[in-house]
């Protein structure tokens, strides 16, 4: 019994060294929907598909989101240097702000 332990014991500690090469954090299958959601900012911004954060900015009750404040904010997040900022004026995609309009967001990609 002791003389299994001798052997099973340092193989087994050999085999975990080389665990954590093989994990990953992506639980996306290719082709799957999340995985297809995932790559579309890659494919038609030219982006990377690692989300960076998503700012939002809020206007209080009774305004709309003006689109001179949207471009204010969004070039104060370009003078932060080595980022790409996606809004509905860089893309022209009317998806970004709300149907409200009191809120619009900005999809944020740092270095």
């Amino acid at each position: 019994m002791i003389g299994f332990r001798l052997v099973v014991v340092p193989a087994g500690g050999a085999a975990a060294g080389r665990l954590p090469d093989r994990l990953s954090s992506d639980f996306s299958l290719p082709g799957q929907e999340g995985s297809e959601t995932r790559a579309a900012p890659a494919r038609t911004y030219g982006v990377s598909a690692d989300l960076g954060c998503l700012p939002v900015l809020a206007v209080p009750a009774g305004r709309t989101t003006a689109r001179a404040d949207v471009t204010a904010v969004a070039r104060r997040l370009r003078a932060l240097g080595g980022v790409q900022v996606l809004d509905q004026d860089s893309t022209g995609d009317p998806g970004f702000p709300t149907e409200d309009g009191h809120s619009t967001f900005f999809v944020f990609y740092g270095p």
